[in-house]
């Protein structure tokens, strides 16, 4: 379903109207994504707008009041990146500081330790 209609000329009521006469399910899942994506674009843009004026707003008050204000902003790319840290689950029996979550690769000392005829539930920690 394509609609051929400028909408950038239309009035809210006007453009409520349209899309609340789409049967979204007559669409397609590329036009339904589509449609997403477009929305979701829309939303950051707006709250990205709110979050600025916002800003202004606290600095004009504080400025109106003789006040300094400093706005720490937290990086969601950062935050999504961070990673949580996995506690070791095993624990070399001689060297406490060799330790392995249990993901990953098996360390060199626990495969020394296995070829010695050890079970890793031997170092487990408890």
């Amino acid at each position: 379903m394509t609609l051929n209609v400028d909408y950038k000329n239309l009035s809210l009521e006007e453009l409520q109207e349209i899309i609340a006469n789409i049967d979204y399910k007559k669409l397609s899942i590329e036009e339904l994504q589509k449609i997403i994506a477009n929305c979701e674009l829309e939303l950051k843009d707006k709250q990205s707008q709110i979050h600025k004026e916002a800003i202004a707003r606290i600095k004009e008050i504080a400025d109106s009041i003789n006040v300094t204000v400093e706005i720490h902003q937290n990086d969601s790319e950062t935050e999504k990146k961070s990673r949580k840290i996995i506690e070791p689950k095993y624990r070399h029996p001689d060297d406490h500081s060799k330790t392995w979550t249990g993901r990953g690769r098996v360390p060199i000392w626990m495969k020394e330790l296995f070829d010695k005829g050890h079970d890793k539930e031997e170092f487990l920690i408890k």
